[in-house]
């Protein structure tokens, strides 16, 4: 049983994607070939947090914080944990809304590399 868990796709539902749009299983599979075995993820939009917890099986800490849709905070959540494990790969979950909020949060992280 626990190996059909871990190997099983989280959602094998054939549906259509619309032309110009990625099927999120794609993205999902494309991040856990990408990221190391050790991360940090970040969240601040709830339907991002609960797709991201629930679709990444890579190996993650889970030690990193999460915010609510309204929050809007998940860009000084993620320096924060960047700034505590500066020998971490920090990634962060964020809606469209949170994101074009925190404009002056991305500036920030540029300056400070």
């Amino acid at each position: 049983m626990a190996a059909r868990i871990r190997d099983s796709k989280p959602d094998s539902h054939t549906f259509e994607i619309e032309p110009g749009l990625l099927d999120p299983r794609h993205v999902v599979e494309a991040l856990e070939k990408a990221l190391p075995r050790d991360w940090e993820m970040v969240n601040s939009a709830a339907t991002v947090h609960g797709f991201s917890r629930r679709c990444l099986r890579v190996h993650r800490r889970s030690s990193s914080p999460s915010a609510s849709s309204r929050d809007r905070n998940g860009i000084s959540f993620a320096m924060g944990v960047a700034a505590a494990r500066p020998d971490s790969t920090v990634v962060l979950f964020d809606g469209d809304g949170s994101l074009m909020n925190a404009c002056a949060g991305v500036e920030t992280i540029k300056r400070h590399r």
